[in-house]
């Protein structure tokens, strides 16, 4: 009896091991996929805050006009002296 009961809780800690996992990959997957989006998000605005900063617009007309905050664009900006 001590035995099947033990087969038992060994079982239902395998499968919960199971399912701990496959959620754990969903949900990396989906966290993958956010930080990818905003990666290329930034990419693409500061190439456009380059390309405005270039023109001779100020960092405050650049930060309106790409509709972010002025520690973004600090952010963004400084990304690419890495």
């Amino acid at each position: 009896m001590c035995e099947a009961i033990i087969q038992m809780q060994n079982s239902y800690r395998n499968e919960g091991i199971r399912i701990g996992e496959k959620r754990g990959k969903t949900e990396g997957i989906q966290i993958g996929k956010t930080e990818g989006i905003e990666i290329g998000r930034n990419q693409e605005l500061r190439k456009i805050a380059v390309k405005l900063l270039n023109y001779g617009q100020s960092k405050e007309y650049v930060a309106n006009f790409l509709e972010i905050s002025n520690a973004h664009l600090e952010s963004i900006l400084s990304e690419m002296n890495k």
